[in-house]
């Protein structure tokens, strides 16, 4: 049986205690990527942050295959919880093989995978808005094996297992109660949901009466700190909410109703308390701060996105501007790197700053958009070095109709992607990307 062996070179700085992952892995290799299912072997530390059922999954990996098949790759890969939230992402990069067994002498033949997996890095200065302290391996070693045939569209099952080490993030080890969001960031008419996890070895009380009446503050960052951003209309004393050791609550805001938040930076609250133990002042826990953007005009079928929702600072971002509309719209370019789309980074305070404004001393350029037509547009354009700093950014544009050249401009429309990251590299980490 293959395993994943999983080595953390955990700097001092961060001084989080390592646990052992010890994980059975069995799922599905398909054209596109890879799926597994994991479960705890038993000298495994990790059942807090992966419990049994908890998966691994590296969808669209570029593959590059001869015809045998046999190529390399590179991709993300993503550890979830049972429920589907995210616990800890990886850089996944390797090879794949099909052919006959090197570890017998029969004539099967087998699929092989061998993978690095790197760490989508999460700790930067708090000054860096859009940044999270997560749960990271900083090294892993993958490979899985399973018979060759089916290994087309529909995917080939294989098994392997994981062996290592994880660092959990600040705050959110085993044996704590712990409070995130399922997301780093949010639309104004998105529900928030919270996960409240009780780590310890003891059941814990919480009250509601919080944010919308449930057990859950929500807090928003203002000049003066943060500030109770919803609360409880009802005249009556709160009432108690029990969660058993190793249990974990989810929670909606708000639960049963359409929102509509202020944009701005926000953070998950809960007080709780341990039955049979005094305290003065409440234990309290307090989520990662996440996002909450303002929604873009109505484009009427005019969109922009990225190609995913996070890019490493040495990769060209991809933007797709789309007219799903019947009409003929124009934009220009004189944007960023001197494009048709602005590339802006959040700033500390919440603002959107432009980045790589075009400097060249010539007339702007009107670009069409025909109907049900997309525009692919790379920031940096090649051959410009792709290095943008680690942060939380989006794209935007103006787009407005065609007109005769002498006729009157139409109203303008702007359009704005949701946001994305960019992750900060290992300075020390091999280049091990194909040419």
């Amino acid at each position: 049986m293959r395993r994943l062996a999983v080595l953390l070179l955990l700097p001092a700085a961060l001084g989080a205690q390592p646990l052992l992952m010890s994980k059975d892995a069995n799922g599905k290799l398909g054209a596109d990527g890879l799926s597994l299912v994991l479960t705890a072997l038993p000298c495994d530390e990790t059942g807090a942050l992966l419990p049994d059922g908890s998966t691994f999954v590296a969808e669209g990996l570029a593959l590059a295959s001869d015809a045998n098949p046999r190529g390399v790759f590179r991709g993300f890969g993503t550890f979830s919880s049972p429920g589907g939230t995210p616990v800890m992402l990886a850089i996944v990069h390797g090879f794949l093989s099909e052919g006959i067994t090197c570890l017998s002498a029969t004539s099967v033949r087998t699929v092989h995978l061998a993978a690095t997996l790197e760490p989508v890095p999460t700790f930067a200065p708090a000054p860096l808005a859009g940044f999270r302290a997560d749960n990271a391996i900083l090294e892993a070693r993958l490979t899985v094996d399973g018979p060759a045939a089916g290994a087309g569209d529909a995917g080939t099952l294989v098994r392997g297992s994981v062996e290592g080490l994880v660092t959990p993030a600040p705050g959110g080890g085993p044996g704590e109660v712990t409070i995130a969001s399922d997301r780093s960031s949010y639309g104004v008419d998105d529900v928030v949901t919270a996960f409240v996890v009780n780590g310890s070895d003891s059941t814990i009380l919480a009250y509601d009466g919080q944010a919308f009446c449930t057990i859950v503050g929500l807090e928003r960052r203002t000049a003066a700190g943060w500030q109770d951003a919803a609360g409880c209309p009802l005249a009556r004393l709160p009432l108690p909410t029990k969660i058993p050791a190793g249990e974990t609550v989810t929670v909606a805001l708000p639960p049963g109703i359409a929102p509509h938040w202020e944009p701005g930076t926000y953070r998950l609250r809960f007080f709780y308390e341990t039955p049979g133990i005094a305290n003065v002042v409440a234990p309290r826990a307090y989520s990662a701060p996440f996002e909450i953007a303002g929604t873009p005009p109505p484009t009427t079928g005019v969109t922009l996105t990225t190609s995913r929702d996070g890019y490493r600072e040495d990769e060209r971002i991809v933007g797709f501007l789309e007219n799903g509309t019947e009409s003929r719209l124009t934009t220009t370019d004189h944007r960023s790197f001197c494009t048709i789309v602005n590339l802006e980074k959040e700033q500390p305070d919440g603002s959107w700053a432009l980045v790589s404004p075009c400097l060249l001393a010539m007339p702007t350029r009107q670009v069409d958009l025909e109907p049900h037509s997309r525009l692919a547009v790379a920031l940096p354009p090649e051959p410009s070095p792709s290095r943008n700093e680690p942060g939380l950014y989006r794209l935007s544009t103006d787009v407005f109709p065609k007109t005769p050249v002498d006729g009157p401009q139409g109203a303008t429309l702007r359009v704005v992607s949701a946001p994305f990251m960019v992750f900060a590299t290992r300075a020390d980490a091999p280049d091990v990307r194909g040419d």
